[in-house]
């Protein structure tokens, strides 16, 4: 299964034809692909929430037909990227949220969960995904 299948599938996405993240962004997902997300990676709510600059009452209060924003659908989507990639790389879910959660020397102490609060840290977390996937210990 391609990288794109991984992601739309960690959202509870069937696709028949291959398509682009980009595309499946732009068009918004629906209230269900966020509870699909938050089922699978078993990430704290709160770090869900604050990453996607939506409240937990603003998410609660959606149908689950209604669709996200484009913005809110992208992060959606890195998320679920960014949960591929460490499954992938440290070979489970209960390792990579176990790793999310240790203080890392190369982030100062700093846990790698929080830098899930910016496009650009979740960039330096699959950085050193990628790191490790190479042999370098992080």
């Amino acid at each position: 299964m391609d990288e794109v299948a991984e992601v739309l599938k960690f959202v509870g996405i069937k696709r028949s034809k291959p398509t682009q993240l980009r595309i499946v962004a732009e068009q918004g997902l629906n209230k269900k692909a966020l509870k699909w997300l938050m089922k699978n990676s078993k990430l704290p709510s709160k770090y869900i929430f604050r990453y996607l600059g939506i409240s937990a009452q603003a998410f609660s209060r959606k149908m689950d037909t209604a669709k996200l924003r484009v913005p809110v659908s992208d992060r959606v989507l890195d998320l679920a990227q960014l949960y591929v990639h460490g499954i992938s790389a440290l070979d489970t879910l209960e390792n990579f949220n176990l790793w999310l959660e240790t203080s890392l020397p190369v982030l100062e102490g700093r846990k790698s969960i929080d830098l899930i609060l910016s496009n650009q840290g979740v960039k330096v977390v699959d950085e050193m995904l990628l790191r490790i996937e190479n042999g370098m210990f992080v």
